[in-house]
């Protein structure tokens, strides 16, 4: 006589995620508000250049301001030209 074959009855179950997604959530807010922020550009070592001591001060410089019209007529002011 043959054997006859059960019928598997059983069925997946549901994979529940809310929990897993609670704990993922409660680890980021836990390293988020324990970790420490390094200031990067305090910290950076930048080759800064040496203080010209002959380089003129603000405003120890002679301007000229060049002004261009629509028809070709250009303007300077300023303490060398000439006008």
């Amino acid at each position: 006589m043959a054997r006859k074959r059960r019928m598997n009855q059983f069925q997946a179950g549901e994979l529940n995620l809310t929990a897993m997604i609670d704990v993922a959530f409660q680890l980021l807010a836990f390293f988020i508000l324990t970790a420490h922020p390094v200031d990067v550009m305090a910290n950076l070592a930048v080759a800064r250049p040496m203080v010209d001591e002959g380089a003129p001060e603000k405003g120890d410089f002679n301007a000229i301001q060049v002004t261009v019209f629509p028809d070709g007529y250009t303007g300077q002011t300023g303490a060398d030209c000439k006008q």
